[in-house]
């Protein structure tokens, strides 16, 4: 079961629900005004993937350490293809969606360190500063 939150944009409440991955079904009626305006309010998560060695890695110290093997024309060959597949992903987004940023490496330390609850408390300029960024301000 996968908890999953929504925020009604027409009264504000907020509220958890459970669901089952095979039986999702997203939500639009708010329980609490009954309109049908409810956003799913979607949380990053942070990916640890544990080695062999019991040494626990973060996806970004995975790709550093990956980064760090490879020749200057590997880099410039893989960064050209990840510009192609964002190129390739735009035009699948609906109107007037885009993709988010990415961070620098000098804000790469500080991005996506919230808790869902921290998260929870910004408000809404926050949140979108913190969705396009991974930082919130």
């Amino acid at each position: 079961m996968i908890t999953y939150t929504y925020q009604c944009k027409n009264c504000g409440y907020q509220f958890d629900t459970q669901q089952s991955i095979k039986v999702y079904k997203k939500l639009i009626q708010c329980p609490q005004c009954l309109k049908d305006t409810l956003n799913q309010i979607i949380y990053v998560s942070q990916i640890i993937i544990r080695q062999a060695d019991c040494e626990v890695k973060t996806v970004g110290q995975l790709a550093e350490r990956n980064t760090a093997k490879m020749s200057k024309e590997d880099i410039a060959k893989h960064v050209e293809k990840l510009k192609t597949q964002r190129e390739g992903f735009k035009k699948l987004l609906p109107k007037g969606a885009s993709l988010a940023s990415t961070t620098t490496k000098k804000n790469r330390s500080k991005a996506c360190t919230l808790s869902d609850k921290e998260v929870t408390n910004l408000n809404n300029s926050q949140k979108e500063q913190y969705i396009k960024t991974g930082v919130a301000k």
